[in-house]
């Protein structure tokens, strides 16, 4: 029965006495029913896109069967609210337009059933208003009766939605029944403030607090047959929309690791339902079997029934057979492709690339950091998590747009270390707790793992939908923009060399980066490369994953040539690595190198057994030393006076009469060390570039042949006096 609550759902509205209820005007009707999809668009869009990605006054999804993706666009504000387009297929139109296309309908020809089933689903008084019977004409008046409400909530206890069971009366108040003697009826769900459909994000499991205490649990079609199992003492659950619903809108993963057994009702579309479950729940390591149906039973019969005849439920259970991993890794086919014919863009209304951190990170696209152990791949990603939360340049790169919420997900240190790290990383950079604010998440492996990918029994992959559904589910409610794997070797269990199970993997996370709009960054592990230069090329294992991404970065740690350049000790040398660019697929290379020095940052937290506390490294900008460092004007002219003043030889390997070693003996560097030679090496050819210095062919009367040697050119301005 309807309850008081239910009544402003289903109560007629108010006339006037003695004033019959005719239907309303068909304009008057439409007009009404727009509205109310207009203010009820959001819940709307939850229950026939779960998958939708809210951006702002914006609704993205892949198209109108919900798939990922962002090529359809549907305004959720204002006096377009509803109005969407598919900008692959150019078709687009107002919310009834968007009903008819899920449902498959044609907006002229069904314009009336979207109108009844729009309005069903709005509620109250959007539906149709029966006018008082005519006891000279027959009529097939249709009244809702919420018979039985079921609440969703979360394993805390919150509330989250619920879902009515509606069924209908005729004009006398009697049920009517469909064909096999049951009641005709739909699902409603509504949201706590009773708006209209399921709230954004995945739907929860039905009694999900019980499931939370427990191992086993039998999974049914409906809220109905859960609740006559729990009466008898059962732990069950169902999904909200029974059948129909779509997998990837649920939650399962609060069944990860139970025994779960599923009863499914007595029809082909109960069995096939509950096969796709079972497909599901074997990837988050259930224990899964398949409730065999009484011989005896009727068409339809479910686990309500059998409550109710009273049969013996314990044993029903232990005949259940148990079901194994189908092959490969979809439970669904995906759509078959069809060429898309390209329609004319104009370069300037096309969306410029949304970069997040530099020219380093861009929303919808995966990021690779390749380093050896040790460099300080980690820290570094600490440090620009950080400075992406602040929108603080504290690494020389600039934060688009202003402060990002970042999820930093490290596989490998335990959450104590991190917290030092990052404390180290704010101490340094003198960042406070409200300058950071909520912006940034920091979850440690150890702790919590993450693993993506795995393979079954018989060898075959297995990424975990459910898992990575979480995942963008968590990235949505928190508002994520960046969210940083440390490293990727931690997060699947795949062979690590073979390149189709790493461009699987791969390839999922860039399908999260886009389906959320975020940047996905993940730094990875380089192979042995016995003290050689990393590239792109250098990542451990398959490369795939290099392929499958769009930028990626490598860090080398100064080499004794750079040491010696940079005039660094050898022994200081692993304090300075190097980041650049190896792979720019959004833009031309980059030919820089961003130097980074570790300093180390005392965190104070000495205590009587460790009197020295932690030192920790930060990461932070170094410019490598310039030739012309400290060089003047005047100095360039004492250097031409020395040329003048000898015979000197362009080549290097003219020995002392090398032009550089009067460079080196006027600026005061030793010329026979490996940077002393590299620092001459550069100011002659700079020199020599100007035309303060020029190359003269000398006939070489010993072999013959022409000498290149070194010659004043233009004089520098004499009266400058050099620095001592």
């Amino acid at each position: 029965m309807s309850t008081a609550d239910d009544a402003e759902d289903i109560a007629q509205p108010a006339r006037k006495k003695g004033e019959t209820a005719p239907f309303e005007a068909a304009e008057e009707r439409r007009r009404r029913i727009a509205d109310g999809l207009k203010r009820h668009i959001r819940g709307l869009v939850g229950q026939l896109f779960p998958h939708a990605e809210i951006r702002g006054h914006e609704a993205r999804i892949g198209d109108v069967s919900g798939a990922r993706g962002s090529s359809l666009s549907i305004e959720l504000d204002g006096e377009r609210a509803g109005f969407w387009r598919d900008h692959a297929t150019d078709e687009g139109g107002d919310a009834f337009d968007l009903w008819a296309a899920v449902h498959r309908l044609d907006v002229k020809r069904d314009f009336a059933r979207i109108l009844t089933e729009a309005g069903q689903w709005l509620g109250g008084d959007y539906q149709l208003q029966p006018r008082q019977p005519d006891p000279k004409k027959p009529t097939s008046a249709r009244r809702p009766n919420v018979v039985a409400r079921y609440p969703y909530h979360s394993a805390s206890g919150e509330l989250l939605f619920e879902v009515r069971r509606v069924e209908f009366l005729d004009e006398t108040g009697a049920t009517i029944m469909k064909d096999g003697g049951k009641a005709e009826k739909e699902y409603w769900p509504r949201q706590p403030d009773k708006t209209p459909g399921y709230p954004p994000g995945l739907r929860a499991l039905y009694r999900l607090p019980d499931i939370d205490g427990t191992d086993e649990v039998i999974f049914c079609e409906g809220e109905k047959k859960a609740d006559a199992l729990h009466s008898c003492g059962w732990v069950a659950s169902s999904a909200p929309g029974g059948a129909k619903t779509k997998l990837d809108a649920i939650d399962f993963r609060p069944l990860a690791g139970k025994t779960v057994l599923l009863w499914p009702d007595n029809d082909d579309v109960g069995r096939d339902f509950m096969a796709s479950v079972g497909a599901r729940l074997l990837r988050l390591g259930c224990k899964v079997s398949v409730v065999e149906i009484p011989a005896d039973v009727p068409a339809k019969w479910d686990a309500a029934d059998a409550v109710a005849e009273e049969r013996d439920i314990a044993l029903i259970l232990a005949r259940a057979q148990p079901i194994e991993a189908r092959d490969g890794v979809e439970d669904e086919k995906s759509p078959l492709p069809s060429p898309t014919a390209w329609r004319w863009a104009e370069p300037k209304v096309i969306r410029p690339r949304r970069w997040l951190y530099g020219r380093q990170l861009a929303r919808g696209v995966v990021s690779v950091t390749v380093a050896p152990g040790g460099v300080g791949k980690s820290t570094l990603s600490l440090a620009e998590a950080v400075a992406m939360a602040t929108g603080r340049p504290l690494l020389h790169q600039r934060t688009m747009t202003g402060p990002r919420r970042v999820w930093f997900y490290n596989l490998e240190d335990p959450q104590e270390e991190l917290d030092r790290r990052l404390a180290a990383v704010c101490m340094h950079y003198r960042v406070t707790e409200r300058e950071l604010g909520d912006r940034l998440y920091v979850n440690s492996g150890l702790k919590t793992p993450l693993v993506t990918a795995s393979l079954n029994s018989k060898g075959k992959i297995v990424l975990d939908e459910p898992l990575f559904q979480h995942l963008e589910a968590r990235i949505r409610a928190e508002k994520i923009d960046v969210i940083i794997i440390d490293p990727f070797i931690s997060s699947h269990e795949l062979p690590e060399n073979d390149n189709t199970s790493i461009d699987k993997i791969a390839k999922r996370w860039a399908r999260l980066a886009d389906s959320c709009d975020i940047a996905v960054a993940i730094v990875h592990h380089t192979k042995k490369t016995a003290g050689q230069e990393v590239d792109a090329e250098s990542s451990r294992g398959a490369s795939a994953l290099g392929n499958a991404a769009r930028i990626v970065r490598v860090i080398n740690q100064m080499s004794k040539d750079e040491a010696s350049q940079a005039g660094l000790p050898e022994e200081h040398r692993r304090l300075y690595f190097r980041l650049s660019r190896d792979k720019q697929n959004l833009g031309p290379p980059e030919t820089d190198k961003n130097w980074f020095q570790m300093v180390g940052v005392p965190l104070g937290n000495a205590t009587e057994d460790y009197p020295e506390g932690d030192d920790v490294g930060v990461p932070t900008r170094w410019q490598f030393p310039s030739a012309f460092d400290g060089i003047e004007v005047a100095d360039l002219r004492a250097v031409q006076e020395q040329i003048q003043s000898g015979d000197y030889a362009q080549n290097v390997q003219a020995g002392h009469n090398w032009a550089g070693h009067a460079i080196g003996k006027v600026i005061g560097v030793d010329t026979l060390t490996k940077g002393g030679k590299a620092r001459a090496q550069r100011l002659l050819k700079t020199w020599t570039d100007s035309g303060a210095l020029r190359v003269e062919a000398i006939h070489d009367q010993r072999n013959g042949r022409s000498k290149p040697m070194i010659r004043v050119g233009e004089w520098a301005p004499k009266e400058v006096v050099p620095h001592s």
